[in-house]
């Protein structure tokens, strides 16, 4: 598969994160993201407590997004 067929099979996810104050804690959210299968790109907005995840779509990678977020003491949601 060619490199542009993978990107244009990419889909984006946007979460709301509360708790995610500063620099460390914006780059313990990042590289625990990083880890998940799947995750092509990540781009923060700390000062507007967003995050906005590039990924392979497949079932259940939302779900992941969120709970490594919590597992770091953050509460994050998906916005649509």
């Amino acid at each position: 598969m060619s490199a542009q067929s993978v990107a244009e099979n990419l889909v984006a996810t946007s979460l709301k994160v509360y708790g995610m104050r500063d620099a460390a804690a914006a780059q313990r959210a990042y590289d625990a993201l990083r880890q998940i299968d799947g995750v092509q790109q990540i781009s923060m907005n700390v000062p507007l407590r967003r995050i906005s995840v590039t990924h392979t779509p497949r079932r259940g990678i939302t779900q992941e997004l969120v709970a490594a977020l919590r597992s770091l003491g953050f509460h994050a949601q998906e916005k649509g």
